[in-house]
């Protein structure tokens, strides 16, 4: 679904301010990024329910705006859920759009500059492995966000566990599925709602690539290795303090 119908009202309705503080999440800029230019943000990790991502792009509840003026975000996710009524209508009101090929390249063409696509390149498969204290990331056979970059450039349980292999099964078949989970409930019970721990979320300083229409197999791959090395060293920096 490119394109959406952003509604800057539906943005920044109170109510995502009070989502974004019930954690809380918290947005930071390491770079000023240039409105005259588009780019791609790969997040990471997906979470259960990628909770600091829809604050953080898919809203104003961190300020989106006032960090990086004249850039519109745009989250990336599965084609399907369009197809329901009213939460497609919402969706598009927020911004996002269809992680497919076709969506995103609109993106990236459409007269304008100042697109920001923010995709969770692990997926429903990194949701499995959401494991306290513990960044596992479904990232060393994801060549394809690096493809597009190129061409225009400018929780979790035991692995073989029975809810496991059904959530393989599921994705597989319907292409998405339900994440096993539990979280705070009323009065110190147990239940569903999330643990208000603070998330913070860094925005890091962009790699550029070159314009590359056709890139090859060995050049994906290059730009694949160069950008895992860069997230490595990144995510030391933010351990580190230096941040």
């Amino acid at each position: 679904m490119p394109g959406g119908r952003i509604s800057h009202w539906v943005r920044n309705m109170s109510i995502w301010r009070h989502y974004a503080n019930y954690f809380p999440v918290k947005l930071v800029k390491t770079e000023d990024l240039d409105p005259e230019r588009n780019y791609m943000f790969v997040c990471h990790p997906h979470g259960v329910m990628v909770g600091s991502h829809v604050a953080n792009f898919g809203t104003e509840g961190t300020g989106f705006s006032q960090l990086f003026p004249g850039l519109t975000p745009h989250i990336l996710t599965l084609e399907d859920l369009f197809r329901h009524p009213f939460k497609r209508e919402l969706l598009l009101a927020m911004g996002y759009g269809a992680a497919t090929t076709t969506s995103m390249k609109w993106y990236l063409t459409h007269p304008g500059r100042g697109h920001v696509l923010a995709l969770i390149v692990g997926g429903v498969l990194e949701s499995f492995d959401t494991i306290p204290n513990t960044m596992r990331l479904t990232l060393n056979n994801r060549f394809g966000f690096v493809k597009l970059a190129l061409e225009h450039g400018d929780w979790s349980t035991s692995e073989d566990s029975i809810i496991r292999k059904f959530q393989l099964w599921m994705n597989r078949v319907v292409g998405y599925t339900i994440p096993h989970f539990y979280g705070r409930g009323l009065f110190g019970f147990p239940g569903i709602l999330p643990y208000r721990v603070p998330i913070t979320t860094v925005v890091g300083k962009p790699m550029d690539v070159p314009l590359i229409p056709e890139p090859s197999r060995e050049q994906i791959a290059e730009y694949h290795r160069k950008y895992i090395q860069c997230l490595r060293e990144f995510i030391l920096r933010i351990l580190q303090g230096s941040l």
